[in-house]
């Protein structure tokens, strides 16, 4: 639950509560935070508001902090409250991938200025050296469900992403206007989650050739090189964490997005070598339809969480070499037409 802002006025040496009072917040909120980002708890470099993604949609302001990790902040806009925690979460899967010169062209683009020169103004210290190692997810709000909020704490206290919600209130004292702010967690805590998730991440990250011989263990090795082998030549960038094996592609306006993980851990005879796959991300990529895409893949698994593996996407099975080799041929038929 929530901290609740509330409001006093001392009169005649008496407290006297302040009402919270109604009105459109949000459409004003976007305007305030660029003009002052410390509306959210701290300095900021703005990159830029309504930031196009690769996927038509866009971020409501995207910010640079002191150590040059890029911040997402997204109003909830009268959207279910499991919607707008389901964008953030989109939007940092393409931001994760922008590199530093990426950024710096988006910076020059949405505020016409080097990005050397406005973080040198906003922070009094030259630009770091690596930009977008980490990245904060910041939701904001006059209210969110209890749902909802049972969903940010257990990303940030089980997984140790950093997402929080940031709620504004509005208040009336005489011809005044008054915004009160508070936070779903305390910042403090989500930083101590994050960087404890963050050394686990470090110590627990397998190579390749430790997640090859997994899937040897669990009998899908053969399938598992075989899948590997094509999507290495296909895909833009490789991968691996201490579970799986991502595979980014370089989008067309800038950026990587994974659109495929494989999962050998969760893997086995039954139900098979199981991957992670962004069908409608990967298709429209790909200039392909989704069913296209569907018909050249395996058996779809069912939409739940599996043992050894998080909530995925869509979910397949791939049982024999040779749907790994349809799926493979309808991939590479696509980049050799594009070439």
């Amino acid at each position: 639950m929530s901290i609740q802002m509330q409001l006093w006025s001392i009169e005649a040496d008496r407290p006297v509560r302040l009402p919270s009072a109604k009105l459109d917040l949000e459409a004003r909120l976007e305007r305030w935070i660029c003009q002052d980002l410390s509306l959210v708890g701290e300095d900021l470099l703005l990159l830029g508001s309504q930031v196009a993604t690769a996927y038509g949609q866009a971020i409501d302001i995207l910010a640079l902090d002191r150590q040059g990790n890029l911040v997402i902040l997204e109003l909830k806009r009268g959207r279910t409250p499991r919607d707008v925690v389901a964008q953030v979460l989109d939007y940092a899967s393409w931001v994760h991938g922008l590199s530093a010169t990426e950024i710096e062209s988006l910076a020059a683009a949405n505020r016409q200025r080097p990005l050397e020169d406005l973080y040198r103004e906003v922070f009094h210290a030259d630009l770091p050296d690596s930009l977008n190692e980490e990245q904060r997810l910041v939701i904001v709000a006059t209210e969110l469900d209890p749902q909802s909020e049972r969903i940010v704490q257990f990303l940030s206290a089980q997984y140790g992403v950093n997402i929080n919600v940031v709620f504004f209130d509005y208040y009336r004292y005489g011809d005044r206007e008054l915004v009160g702010r508070s936070w779903l967690i305390a910042p403090d805590e989500v930083e101590r989650n994050t960087r404890a998730s963050h050394s686990s991440r470090q110590r627990q990250t397998l190579s390749f050739d430790e997640l090859a011989g997994i899937a040897s263990d669990r009998g899908v090795g053969e399938l598992y090189r075989a899948l590997h082998d094509g999507l290495s030549r296909l895909s833009d960038q490789v991968g691996t964490t201490q579970s799986n094996v991502t595979y980014r592609w370089r989008l067309p306006s800038g950026g990587r997005a994974a659109l495929i993980s494989v999962h050998p851990k969760a893997s086995g005879p039954q139900p098979g070598l199981i991957a992670d796959i962004r069908v409608e991300d990967l298709a429209r990529h790909l200039g392909l339809t989704p069913e296209d895409l569907r018909a050249a893949l395996s058996e779809k698994l069912p939409a739940k969480k599996i043992p050894g593996l998080y909530l995925y996407a869509e979910g397949y099975a791939f049982r024999s070499l040779e749907e790994v080799e349809r799926f493979l041929a309808r991939l590479g038929g696509v980049s050799r037409e594009s070439a």
